[in-house]
């Protein structure tokens, strides 16, 4: 893994953090 992927990881990590909250909020 390098290091100028991890950012594009993490900001990946953080939206899918976001649609999985969003899916939750609507059940």
């Amino acid at each position: 893994m390098t290091l100028t992927a991890f950012p594009d990881l993490s900001a990946c990590f953080l939206k899918n953090r976001q649609l999985l909250r969003g899916l939750l909020s609507k059940i």
